[in-house]
């Protein structure tokens, strides 16, 4: 007979219901086999282990799975025939620990005393959260260089390695250096591979590209101030154009000069920037007043300023100009361009009618001031402090807080009245600006990046064909140029783009 629709319908569902609970049995039987075989694996496993423990120890004993033995504590070897007092390491707080080593690459070992919680610390403010003027007391302690041994991991198993020890001829000629490096460690050890070692410029290389000593314009103004303002009132103020160090030189000074009698301990007499604006030409003292430094009489800030190697602050302005507006292609390659290129020409024919490529300063919404080049701003705004006012400051090489930062920061601190750390000079180490105006990463690394960075000869001259190295040479003022120490780069004259 012929079934009904419902009939039909049922049917079906009754048929898929006897698929499901056959599909189901057998996952269950399926599953319930591979626990049973688990079970035997584990029982036939556990019954070699005991009869393999009852030949070695008490019958019916319960053995613990062995743990692989900890790494032993690698060996020191001295190295250097010298030893160097370390002292205190001045007001940072500790940097973060570094485990970036790597089996390859044995680190070197500096040990350095621990410092004691709650230093101060200083930070890029107009006021330091530092309620003391006073230094805090650490005891000095032996710096000795030296290789260790290294732990790797592979495949689970450790590996011990030893690395060829660190030789004098390694370190001949770079022990200014690496005494550099050591005033950086406030806690831990300074670690250095054999490759980094390696990689460090001789100081003669740094005696060739920037003279023996630091180059500081204006002590002789420093006893002006001194009779001028009382030492409780007495400040000292940071500033430089952009892309110069300013972050980098207040650091170092923060962390090792005081004036132990101001009269505003919060700040340790050290302030961030200058009250009129760090980046403000020096002409704007008395003229512009910093919303955060209203409070600091402006005639009571000694102004120390930070310049920097043209041929380097130019490349820096291409990659963070700030407000210094210009027209450059983001093309490698095409910035500095002191004379515009044909590329920049396609984008803007007015740049035809120019010999340079002009250069525009917003440094606030009623206060834009044209140049005429990038090179032109480094000359203007330099000038204004070199010989346009008459009021005390100083001028230093960003390059010589670097190399020189601890007689650098002691002529700072001595000119203004202030006191050094009797303890001992700490460097820093640290990040100094997000915009890579100064490349200085975190920790020793960073300075030592720097130290081997702004040496190179190559580097300070990448980027620049001999048109354009020929225009830096017309536009740069000689006087700068020589006070400062900062050579002119050769070229091959009357050359073009072409």
């Amino acid at each position: 007979t012929t079934m009904t629709f419902s009939q039909r319908r049922c049917r079906a569902l009754l048929k898929l219901l006897l698929i499901c609970l056959v599909v189901t049995w057998m996952l269950m039987f399926f599953a319930a086999f591979r626990l049973h075989g688990t079970e035997i694996q584990h029982d036939v496993i556990k019954a070699s282990s005991s009869s393999s423990s009852s030949t070695t120890g008490s019958l019916g004993s319960q053995r613990h799975p062995r743990r692989p033995p900890p790494p032993l504590p690698p060996p020191s070897i001295s190295t250097l025939s010298h030893e160097q007092d370390a002292g205190h390491r001045g007001n940072h707080s500790p940097p973060k620990k570094n485990d970036n080593h790597h089996a390859a690459s044995p680190p070197i070992s500096h040990p350095v005393t621990p410092k004691p919680s709650g230093s101060p610390t200083h930070q890029p403010t107009a006021t330091s959260s530092t309620n003391s003027p006073t230094f805090q007391e650490l005891k000095p302690a032996k710096n000795n260089l030296a290789t260790n041994a290294t732990v790797a991991h592979h495949d689970g198993k450790i590996l011990q390695q030893q690395q060829q020890p660190i030789t004098k001829n390694m370190t001949a000629g770079k022990e200014p250096i690496l005494k550099i490096l050591e005033s950086t460690v406030v806690v831990g050890e300074l670690n250095l591979t054999n490759e980094q070692v390696a990689a460090l410029p001789k100081w003669s290389d740094i005696l060739d590209m920037y003279g023996p000593e630091p180059k500081i314009y204006g002590l002789e103004h420093c006893q002006k101030f001194r009779d001028a303002v009382n030492e409780t009132d007495r400040l000292l103020g940071v500033g430089g154009s952009f892309n110069s160090g300013t972050n980098l030189l207040h650091s170092v000074i923060s962390g090792n000069c005081n004036n132990l009698k101001s009269s505003r301990p919060s700040t340790k007499g050290i302030l961030w920037q200058v009250p009129w604006g760090k980046h403000f030409p020096a002409s704007m003292r008395l003229k512009h007043f910093s919303h955060r430094y209203l409070e600091f009489p402006q005639t009571s800030v000694f102004p120390v300023i930070a310049i920097r190697d043209p041929y380097r602050w130019l490349k820096a302005m291409c990659t963070q100009p700030y407000n210094a507006h210009f027209s450059h292609g983001r093309t490698p390659g095409l910035c500095p361009n002191l004379i515009p290129y044909k590329h920049d020409i396609k984008a803007d024919p007015y740049y035809r009618k120019v010999k340079y490529m002009p250069v525009k300063v917003a440094y606030n919404a009623s206060m834009k001031i044209p140049h005429t080049s990038l090179a032109h701003l480094w000359n203007d705004w330099y000038r204004d402090y070199f010989d346009g006012v008459d009021y005390p400051r100083l001028i230093v090489r960003m390059e010589d807080v670097i190399y020189h930062g601890e007689e650098v920061t002691r002529k700072i601190c001595d000119c203004v009245g202030f006191t050094m750390n009797p303890l001992g000079f700490t460097h820093t180490s640290e990040k100094m600006n997000q915009n890579r105006g100064i490349d200085l990463t975190d920790q020793t690394n960073g300075l030592m990046n720097a130290i081997i960075k702004y040496v190179n000869k190559t580097s300070r001259r990448e980027g620049y064909p001999d048109f354009q190295l020929e225009a830096a040479h017309d536009i740069l003022d000689p006087e700068l140029m020589d006070y400062f120490g900062y050579s002119y780069e050769p070229f091959v004259p009357n050359t073009t783009e072409d």
